[in-house]
C-alpha cells in the first residue's frame, strides 16, 4: 500500500504542481497515464477496503491516503490559498461504456429513493460533455465583475491566479451586466485549456531557439500557472481559453436564482459570453448517452478537434436531482467521466537510447520517425524498463505502434512490422551488455527489471541532480532547465547545485576563462531580460525556500517530499538533523528503516558533507512562520499546553481529515488522538462514524458533536480566541 501511495502521490505532484520549465517533453520523468494512474488509484482503494488495520497504520491525519484527497495541495506559503466556497471534486471515472449503464442504475436507485418531491421525482435526464483535457479553474463574480481565479488546488483549497487568468486567458469576461438577473455574486468554472494551433506555434518558436519542446497543452497550461514570475508565452493573443462547465450562485437566495437545469446553465453562461461545449448534448436516457460516447471515441474526430479532450463527462441534468444524489469525499454521484482509450499511430524505430536519472536509474528511450498524434509531434515514447524492450524483441528500423493512453503519454505499444535485416543495430548489445550513454561508458548494474549507474562521477547522474534541485518541489529556480544545466555542464561552467549560485557573480574569473553570466548571453534567445530573471529566480532561492524543500532538493536516495517535510518538522534544523543518528531517525514516526538508513548514509558521507555546509550557507532555508513562534514561546518559557485533545471518526465532508487535525491544532491548541481514550475532549463524526469509537466516548463521557458543530467551533475560536473547555 505505501508504495501504490508512494506513486500516485508523485504522479499528483508532477500533474498539479510543476512549473512550465518542469513541463518540457521527457518520456523518463514522473508522468504516467491516465488509465496507469487509475488502474494503481483503484487497487489501492481496494487493498485498503480489504486489509483496513494495514492502511490504519499507514495512513494517519498527518498523511491521508491519496483515495480521500483530491488534486494537490499547493506547498508555497506566498503562493495565496484561499478556501473554495463549495469544494472542486473530481469525477468518478470508467474506461468501460457498460458501467455507463450501471451509473444510470445507480443514479434511478438513488433518485427513487428520495424525498418525495416534484423537482427531484420526475424522468431523470442527462447532459454529455466533451471532456477537455486542460486544467480546472474556479472564477467568482460579485455585482457581475471578475473579482478572483482560483486554481483547484487539493479541491478544499485552492490558488489565486487572478492576475494571470485576466492576463492570458481569452473568452472570460471581466464584467456581466447582472442589472436584471436576481443572482448578483456567482461562480463560474471551467477548463483552462491552450489550442492545438496556440501549441504548435509555441513548440516552433521552442525549436527556433533551440529550446527543447513542451510535451503538451495541458501540462504548459499548468506549468504556466504554477510559475512564481509573470510568463511572455511570445504569442501575439492570449494564449489560453476556459471552457466553463458549471454555473452556481454565491448568493443569499442560493441557487433559486438560476435555470434549474445543468443545460439551461450552460445556454445562460454562453448568451453573456462565457465560452462553453458546444457540442454538449441533452440526453433522454441511456441510449443517447452511450450514442454520444461512441461517436467521440473516434480518434480520427479527435485528431481534427482544436482542442485536446480525453473522455466525455455524463451529468444528471436537473439541478435539484443533483442536490439529492450528493456527493462522497471524492466525486458527485451525479455525474461520471468516461475517459478514452489509447490512440495509436505506427511509425518506424529509429533508435533505442538511455536516460538517466537523478538516482542513477536508467530508462530506454525510443528514438521515433516524427508522427502526429493528437496534436502533438511525437518523436520519443518511453519503454519503460529492458524487460520491456526484451518483451517486443525491438529493433532498430521496426515500424512499431505508439499510443498515447488516455492522449498524454506516449509509448510503443507494439511491434507492426520486423525488420528483415539481421543487424539489430546494436539492441541486443543495449538490453544484454548495456552501458551508460554518458561519455564515460561505465557498464550498468541490473537490480531486478531496471538497470542503474553506478558510477560516482557519471555526468549524467550529476546533470539530473542540479535539474531536481531546481525543479519547482524543491528549491524552485525558474528557468533553469535540463537544457541550459546540459549546455553549463558541458562547458565545465555548472558541476553542482552548489556551482548554481556562481551564476550571481558578476565578473569573470580570475583565469581569464568566460565566466557563467557570459555563457548564458551566447545562448540564442538569451537576452538580458531572460537573463536577469533566471539569476533572480536563483536568489530567490536562497531566501524564499523552507528547510523540508531544501532537504527535499538535496536529492537523498528514497527521500521524498513528505517525507522530507517530517524530517523538517521533527529535527526543525539542519544542524539537528545533521547530528542526528540512523537509530534517531528510525524512531520516527512515518520513517521506515530504508528511509532512515539513506538519509543517515547521505548525510554522514564525508564526500558529501562540505557540500551540504556550502549549500546551507548559501540558501539558509526558512522555517514556516508558526514554528518559529512556537520556538520562540519555547524559548522564552511562554509555551503553552495542549488546552484540549480531539478524535476524529467517519468521512468529512467539508474539510479533509489532515485539514481538520491541523485546524485543531492551529485554532484550539488540541492534541489530535487516533483513537478514544480517558480524557480525550471531544469525538469529531462525519459520515459513517465508527459505532464502537462513539460507544467508548459515550461511555468515558467524551463530549460527541458532529462536523457542523467542530467548524462552527473553529470560526468561533478565530474570531474570539478563548481555549476551549
Amino acid at each position: 500500500m505505501e508504495e501504490l501511495a508512494r506513486r500516485i502521490e508523485t504522479a499528483n505532484r508532477s500533474y498539479y504542481a510543476a512549473s512550465a520549465d518542469q513541463q518540457l517533453s521527457d518520456p523518463g520523468q514522473d508522468g504516467m497515464s491516465d488509465a496507469e494512474y487509475d488502474a494503481l488509484f483503484d487497487e489501492l482503494k481496494r487493498l485498503e477496503e480489504r486489509f483496513p488495520q494495514v492502511a490504519a497504520a499507514i495512513f494517519t491525519a498527518d498523511r491521508p491516503s491519496p483515495t480521500q484527497q483530491v488534486g494537490y495541495r499547493p506547498l508555497t506559503e506566498e503562493s495565496g490559498l484561499l478556501e473554495h466556497a463549495t469544494p472542486m471534486l473530481s469525477l468518478a471515472n470508467t474506461y468501460d461504456p457498460q458501467e455507463l449503464a450501471q451509473f444510470d442504475t445507480r443514479v434511478r436507485k438513488l433518485i427513487s429513493a428520495a424525498p418525495a418531491s416534484p423537482d427531484v421525482q420526475k424522468p431523470i435526464e442527462y447532459v454529455a460533455e466533451l471532456k477537455y483535457d486542460g486544467v480546472a479553474v474556479s472564477l467568482h463574480y460579485q455585482d457581475g465583475k471578475l473579482v478572483r481565479a482560483l486554481s483547484r488546488g487539493d479541491g478544499r483549497v485552492g490558488e489565486d491566479i487572478t492576475g494571470k487568468v485576466k492576463r492570458l486567458t481569452g473568452g472570460v469576461p471581466m464584467r456581466v451586466d447582472v442589472s436584471s438577473l436576481p443572482t448578483k455574486n456567482f461562480e463560474v468554472r471551467g477548463e483552462l485549456v491552450m489550442s492545438k494551433e496556440q501549441f504548435a506555434s509555441l513548440n516552433a518558436a521552442q525549436r527556433e531557439v533551440g529550446e527543447r519542446e513542451y510535451s503538451n497543452p495541458r501540462n504548459l497550461v499548468a506549468g504556466v500557472l504554477n510559475r512564481k514570475q509573470d510568463t511572455d508565452l511570445g504569442l501575439r493573443k492570449k494564449p489560453f481559453n476556459l471552457i466553463c462547465y458549471t454555473l452556481m450562485s454565491l448568493s443569499d437566495e442560493g441557487e433559486a436564482g438560476l435555470p434549474p437545469s445543468h443545460q439551461a446553465r450552460l445556454e445562460w453562461l454562453d448568451r453573456r459570453g462565457f465560452t462553453v461545449d458546444s457540442r454538449a448534448t441533452l440526453c433522454g436516457d441511456l441510449a443517447s448517452m452511450v450514442k454520444f460516447v461512441g461517436e467521440w471515441d473516434n480518434t480520427e474526430l479527435r485528431d481534427a478537434f482544436p482542442y485536446l479532450i480525453d473522455g466525455v463527462v455524463v451529468k444528471v441534468n436537473a439541478i435539484a436531482q443533483q442536490q439529492a444524489l450528493g456527493a462522497n469525499n471524492r466525486a458527485p454521484k451525479w455525474a461520471v467521466a468516461y475517459k478514452f482509450g489509447a490512440s495509436k499511430a505506427v511509425t518506424q524505430l529509429l533508435d533505442i537510447v538511455y536516460q538517466v536519472g537523478r538516482s542513477g536509474k536508467v530508462t530506454p528511450v525510443a528514438e521515433l520517425h516524427p508522427v502526429h498524434l493528437m496534436g502533438s509531434l511525437i518523436s520519443r515514447a518511453t519503454l519503460h524498463n529492458t524487460a520491456y524492450v526484451e518483451h517486443l524483441a525491438l529493433k532498430k528500423g521496426n515500424m512499431v505502434t505508439v499510443e498515447k493512453a488516455a492522449d498524454v503519454i506516449p509509448k510503443v505499444s507494439g511491434v507492426v512490422a520486423m525488420n528483415d535485416n539481421n543487424d539489430n543495430g546494436g539492441v541486443d548489445e543495449l538490453t544484454k551488455a548495456p552501458r551508460c550513454p554518458c561519455e564515460r561508458r561505465v557498464a550498468l548494474v541490473r537490480e531486478d527489471i531496471d538497470l542503474h549507474c553506478r558510477e560516482p562521477s557519471c555526468p549524467e547522474v550529476a546533470v539530473a541532480k542540479i535539474v531536481h534541485f531546481a525543479s519547482k518541489q524543491a528549491m524552485d529556480i525558474e528557468g533553469l532547465g535540463e537544457g541550459l544545466v546540459r549546455d553549463l555542464f558541458r562547458q565545465g561552467l555548472l558541476r553542482s547545485a552548489v556551482d548554481i549560485y556562481s551564476l550571481l557573480d558578476d565578473d569573470d574569473n580570475d583565469a581569464g576563462d568566460v565566466s557563467k553570466r557570459a555563457a548564458l548571453g551566447e545562448r540564442k534567445g538569451w537576452g538580458e531580460k531572460k537573463i536577469a530573471n533566471l539569476l533572480r529566480s536563483v536568489e530567490q532561492s536562497r531566501h524564499s525556500r523552507d528547510l523540508s524543500s531544501f532537504l527535499f532538493a538535496l536529492g537523498i536516495p528514497h527521500l521524498g517530499k513528505h517525507t522530507a517535510q517530517l524530517l523538517a518538522d521533527h529535527f526543525k534544523s539542519f544542524e539537528s538533523l545533521m547530528a542526528a543518528t540512523e537509530e534517531d531517525l528510525r524512531g520516527m514516526h512515518g520513517v521506515g528503516d530504508i528511509i532512515s538508513s539513506s538519509v543517515a548514509h547521505f548525510l554522514h558521507d564525508p564526500k558529501n558533507r562540505e557540500d551540504l555546509q556550502r549549500l546551507y550557507a548559501i540558501c539558509k532555508p526558512k522555517e514556516n512562520t508558526e514554528r518559529s513562534r512556537a520556538r520562540a514561546a519555547r524559548a522564552n518559557g511562554e509555551e503553552k499546553p495542549p488546552t484540549c485533545s480531539v478524535s476524529f471518526t467517519g468521512t468529512l465532508s467539508g474539510m479533509a481529515r489532515h485539514e481538520a487535525s491541523a485546524a485543531a491544532v492551529s485554532a484550539l491548541g488540541a492534541v489530535v488522538k487516533p483513537s478514544v481514550t480517558r480524557g480525550l475532549t471531544m469525538l469529531v463524526c462525519g459520515d459513517k462514524p465508527s459505532p464502537a469509537k462513539v460507544k467508548k466516548a459515550r461511555e468515558l463521557g467524551v463530549e460527541i458533536v458532529s462536523e457542523e458543530q467542530f467548524r462552527a467551533l473553529l470560526l468561533r475560536q478565530r474570531q474570539s480566541p478563548e481555549p476551549p473547555q
